[in-house]
């Protein structure tokens, strides 16, 4: 599963900006460049809830367009569900890497999903978690 990406919700977050903020438009690109690189992603099922509470609280989408995008993520992406496992080993990270634990939660995730890669803005970059999961900092590429 060398291939598999995970990709943390802030960067799809940028993807649907509108923002006319230069950062964030170079940001964007970026992300628009390793989609277009990535073959196989995978998401999990707290990733759609996260960006749709960005979309409809702060970025104030319709809940249409909302469901739309939800719908073509599911067509194009891998989302995994979270379970109880999950929750378990994500406290199991919280307690060893002192990560948050919507962060540790995501990572449990990738690691279950035996994804090698977690792109994400938010967590230290180049940090390895349980010698199987490297999280990157696209931006810092």
């Amino acid at each position: 599963m060398k291939d598999r990406v995970f990709i943390d919700t802030n960067l799809w977050i940028y993807l649907f900006s509108k923002s006319e903020l230069l950062e964030d438009i170079r940001k964007k690109k970026s992300v628009v460049s390793l989609l277009q690189k990535s073959t196989d992603i995978v998401i999990s099922a707290q990733v759609l809830s996260e960006m749709s509470s960005v979309f409809l609280r702060k970025m104030k989408f319709p809940v249409d367009r909302v469901r739309s995008i939800m719908f073509e993520m599911g067509e194009s992406v891998d989302i995994i569900p979270i379970d109880e496992s999950h929750v378990s080993y994500a406290l199991d990270i919280v307690e060893r890497y002192q990560l948050s634990w919507y962060d540790s939660l995501i990572a449990a995730s990738a690691i279950s999903a035996q994804v090698e890669i977690l792109y994400s803005e938010d967590m230290q970059h180049e940090m390895m978690v349980d010698n199987s999961l490297k999280i990157i900092n696209p931006f810092l590429l």
